[in-house]
């Protein structure tokens, strides 16, 4: 009788130590919570469309969601895009896409299950997209917290041109910046919590973050830098700045408190991450974006200025650790990524 309880507790305790190593082994190798929305250039198209990817955290799990001329943003809530077209801004409804894991067949890259906005006449422009090639006039998209706002940032990416701040509802009304508040701005990035908005403004490496609100009053000068994205929690925002170290990855309080230099542990290939300014890179080549834990951040880089190379990567700010987690050769000049809530 002993050795029978004895055996069956033995049996017990494996199963259990079984259970916990794989749970350990699953846990290890799951991907970040959130899906990565990502811009990428379409190699089967010569029109001035991008096509746009949806990928778990692990850089796994790819989906084709069609081709737009624009940058995905998810909302809030991640289950819409915001994204350029065509005839506008397109809101995609991610719930109602049908199930198109590693289905990358040319004939499924098509516009599907999205939503058109009207959008002000300055974003119907053209601009470049590198190497000739020219999309819509929509520099930036962000979204309120509440989902029923956008922020768009509109016009001519060279900074002699003029360029407009929009907040677009829902219930079709549109209400824009004045033009000598608007006309330096490339970029805003809208607080995940509250009213608070990042705003980008001046030229390349000499831009400057500013926080406003949504009518771009009582601006305040945060720090100099470049592509600020807000962390989950809406205390602190990562961006890209400039000095005797380079450009490199920091972050910082919202208040300008608690500056943290990002050192990476490796180099991919022993190569730079460089991140570029050159004009196709102004619309956000070097975009951040956090994971929903906020343990990760992602980001497209350049190894060579002017080399319209460019990869996509996964920074680990617990460990330093960079991956590499798209293929350049299948997906080329990867931008302008957004990670879900």
């Amino acid at each position: 009788m002993i050795k029978r309880i004895v055996a069956i507790g033995v049996i017990i305790t494996s199963i259990v130590l079984g259970a916990v190593i794989g749970y350990l082994y699953w846990n290890r190798n799951a991907p970040p919570p959130g899906k990565i929305a990502i811009r990428i250039r379409d190699p089967e198209s010569s029109e001035s469309s991008s096509g746009i990817i949806i990928m778990d955290g692990n850089g796994n799990n790819i989906q084709w969601i069609g081709n737009y001329v624009g940058s995905p943003t998810w909302s809030q809530d991640g289950k819409s895009i915001a994204v350029g077209c065509d005839q506008g801004l397109c809101i995609i409804d991610y719930a109602d896409i049908n199930d198109t894991k590693n289905y990358l067949d040319p004939n499924s890259r098509v516009q599907k299950n999205a939503s058109v906005f009207q959008i002000p006449d300055q974003c119907q422009s053209k601009i470049e997209y590198g190497k000739g090639q020219f999309y819509s006039g929509i520099l930036s998209v962000s979204w309120s917290p509440d989902g029923n706002r956008i922020a768009l940032v509109c016009g001519d990416q060279d900074e002699r041109g003029s360029r407009s701040v929009c907040i677009l509802s829902f219930d079709n009304t549109i209400d824009c910046w004045k033009d000598e508040v608007a006309k330096d701005i490339y970029r805003v990035a809208w607080s995940p919590v509250d009213e608070n908005l990042l705003a980008i403004s001046g030229k390349e490496t000499k831009s400057k973050i500013y926080l406003t609100d949504p009518e771009g009053k009582n601006r305040v000068f945060v720090v100099d830098g470049w592509s600020p994205e807000w962390s989950p929690s809406g205390k602190k925002f990562a961006y890209i700045g400039y000095d005797s170290n380079g450009l490199k990855i920091r972050t910082i309080n919202e208040d300008g408190t608690g500056y943290k230099l990002i050192n990476f542990s490796n180099i991919i290939w022993d190569m730079p991450i460089w991140f570029e300014f050159s004009t196709p890179s102004i619309s956000g080549s070097t975009r951040l974006s956090w994971s929903p834990n906020g343990r990760y951040i992602v980001f497209a880089s350049s190894y060579f200025p002017g080399s319209y190379h460019y990869e996509f990567f996964r920074l680990d700010l617990q460990t330093g650790n960079v991956i590499r987690l798209l293929d350049n050769n299948l997906f080329s000049y990867p931008a302008e990524p957004d990670w879900s809530p």
